[in-house]
């Protein structure tokens, strides 16, 4: 007997399941791909400090590691999703959307 415990079964909603895209991930993080990607691909609009934002909202920067991940699965559904509108202008190759839902997804929340 756990002297302290709560009986009380806590649902975490996690199921043991491994993300079927994680099965195979590489290990990607902020310093081996995103700070590079996030620079290049986003922040031209996604910046506080942009010149020209290009109509992107003045409430999606993306400044640092934590606003990153703050929008998380905002990114994913729009950078890497089955149609992806971002960036807007392209130049963003498969393997990169690839490797940025192995950071985001796979990867542990800011790293």
């Amino acid at each position: 007997m756990c002297l302290g415990c709560s009986s009380e079964v806590i649902d975490t909603g996690d199921t043991g399941e491994i993300d079927p895209e994680c099965v195979d991930a590489q290990l990607v993080t902020y310093n081996n791909f995103g700070e590079s990607f996030i620079k290049h691909s986003c922040q031209g609009c996604h910046f506080s400090e942009a010149v020209n934002r290009y109509g992107a909202p003045e409430t999606v920067s993306f400044d640092d590691l934590e606003a990153v991940w703050d929008r998380a699965s905002s990114i994913l559904a729009v950078a890497a999703g089955p149609s992806p509108v971002m960036p807007p202008q392209g130049g963003v190759t498969e393997l990169q959307r690839i490797k940025l839902i192995w950071w985001l997804r796979c990867g542990d929340e800011g790293t």
